[in-house]
């Protein structure tokens, strides 16, 4: 994995995998800006309208996520500088899990819809 080499550890790392992904991606939010980064670069703007997120909220995730390896921001300089964020391959390594969860999504849609 490249660029991935110098990132964030958490404190008390969990022994169990999946609350390791818990731990990470401790809110909703980040899941939701790593779905939209799995289908392609995206600037703060789009993030901001798709996730729904307050900018001081979404600029705390963001933070996060760059810190743990996650995503990698690219900086445009201008006036307003342009800022994309894009997932590294540490971050693409997360397509399964969110494609297993929208499944998951689907199939529990599908039986609450067939119950009503």
């Amino acid at each position: 994995m490249s660029g991935e080499k110098n990132f964030k550890v958490p404190k008390n790392m969990p022994n169990d995998a999946v609350d390791v992904f818990l731990l990470l991606m401790d809110c909703s939010a980040k899941i939701r800006i790593m779905r939209d980064l799995l289908s392609g670069t995206k600037s703060f703007k789009q993030l901001s309208a798709s996730t729904q997120c307050m900018g001081w909220q979404l600029k705390g995730y963001l933070k996060d996520l760059t810190e743990y390896g996650l995503i990698r921001t690219t900086i445009y300089p201008g006036a307003p500088a342009g800022v994309e964020y894009t997932p590294t391959q540490l971050g693409e390594q997360m397509k399964p899990a969110i494609n297993n969860m929208a499944e998951w999504g689907h199939s529990y849609k599908a039986l609450a819809k067939s119950k009503y």
